[in-house]
């Protein structure tokens, strides 16, 4: 929300704000839940108004307060829906001095779960340190912009450097690009984003791309994952994607791999909760509550049979469990002390890389040149002539239902 954003412009000290939200479909029918947050000093009326960017707009719902946070629960007609689903609705802040806007912002659809390309897995094993830190790497690719967005979830201390390397499995290889503690801060969980140049982009799909994390007691790397199509389901999970939505700090991040022998579902989930009590799979879709009667304990089948981050382990998974899972129909759900019932939720879904239109590929003067001698190792599961992208054993889905809306 900016005063720029009004219709007419504000005038005077310019101001800010920011509009959160939640929108449900069903359970509850049609409900937003919105925290607007702004600076305006004289503010007089905070509104959800509906109109066309850079035009005056029509009052829909009313916050019946000024001072931030302000918190706004509306129940929506099937019209409104239509107009928020449509970006035809705004929030905005009146003063005294502006009584027709002092900061606006257009509403708009964040999607929670982004369409992934690869995971990755990482500990101190890859990395040939006696550590037990573990890390969960979730990878989106664009294939039309190259833009490579990431999120490292970890359990190191005091880490000092995230790094992204070209080579396969067991071997060291150039550096592609790095971020250091000094230019951003990289305690758990670690956000980023890159444009790939075509090399980096063929090593992405090549599997042959691997983050290393040092810390402070191994500055030579103290975790080390590869970026692979192995685990092709992931979650990652928030408090916002629970049922109602739930307002905590805590996160989750968790790749499985469904193995054809005997249907056994490995998994590594990590999640932040210090008082965590249950890690379960439940079947269920995004936005509705979990079905009780098909409830797994994660903890159970675990290495260490307990809830406690990292929980690793794997289970087999009967035909009912198989047929929610491939159709995007199961979640993890951590419940902790405070909330027993579920403090933070995951959707199981499956990875799909997208598809580069086939362009033809040549080496030039800035291909990477590997150290060693395990450039023949090097195996491609990425037909960039065919088009066809780690074959077609990636199910397509979909991502829908509850919606974060953010400005």
């Amino acid at each position: 929300m900016t005063s720029e954003n009004t219709a007419p412009p504000a005038f005077g000290t310019p101001h800010r704000g920011i509009t959160l939200g939640t929108y449900t479909r069903t359970n509850p029918s049609r409900q937003a839940n919105y925290d607007l947050c702004h600076d305006v000093d004289d503010a007089t009326y905070s509104v959800v108004g509906r109109g066309v960017p850079g035009y005056p707009g029509e009052f829909v719902f009313n916050f019946q307060d000024v001072v931030p946070p302000i918190f706004g629960q509306f129940k929506y007609t099937i019209n409104d829906e239509i107009e928020l689903l449509g970006g035809y609705q705004y929030t905005q802040v009146r003063s005294k001095d502006n009584p027709q806007g002092a900061v606006r912002g257009q509403l708009s659809f964040v999607d929670p779960i982004p369409t992934l390309a690869v995971t990755g897995r990482m500990d101190g094993n890859q990395a040939g340190e006696d550590s037990f830190a573990r890390g969960c790497v979730l990878v989106s690719f664009d294939c039309d912009t190259r833009k490579m967005e990431y999120l490292v979830f970890h359990s190191v201390s005091q880490p000092s450097r995230l790094e992204a390397h070209a080579a396969p499995p067991g071997f060291t290889g150039p550096l592609l690009f790095a971020l250091d503690s000094i230019s951003q801060s990289l305690e758990s969980p670690i956000y980023g984003s890159r444009v790939l140049g075509p090399e980096e982009e063929y090593v992405l799909y090549a599997q042959q791309m691997y983050f290393l994390l040092t810390s402070e007691n191994f500055p030579t790397g103290e975790i080390r994952g590869q970026l692979t199509a192995q685990f092709d389901y992931f979650a990652h999970m928030t408090g916002i994607q629970m049922v109602p939505p739930i307002t905590t700090a805590n996160l989750g991040c968790a790749t499985f791999d469904l193995t054809d022998i005997n249907y056994g579902l490995d998994f590594e989930i990590m999640h932040s909760i210090e008082d965590v009590i249950s890690v379960d799979m439940f079947h269920g879709s995004i936005g509705s509550p979990g079905d009780p009667l098909s409830i797994r304990r994660f903890a159970a089948a675990s290495f260490r049979d307990s809830p406690e981050s990292p929980v690793i382990g794997s289970m087999v998974m009967d035909d009912d469990d198989q047929v929610a899972l491939i159709t995007d129909q199961t979640f993890v759900q951590v419940s902790s002390e405070n909330y027993p019932f579920g403090e933070i939720r995951g959707q199981m879904m499956r990875i799909r890389p997208c598809d580069p239109n086939p362009r033809p590929y040549s080496a030039t003067s800035e291909t990477l040149s590997f150290d060693g001698s395990f450039a023949s190792l090097i195996e491609l599961p990425l037909d960039r002539d065919g088009g066809s992208i780690m074959a077609c054993s990636l199910l397509v889905v979909c991502f829908c239902a509850f919606v974060a809306l953010l400005f």
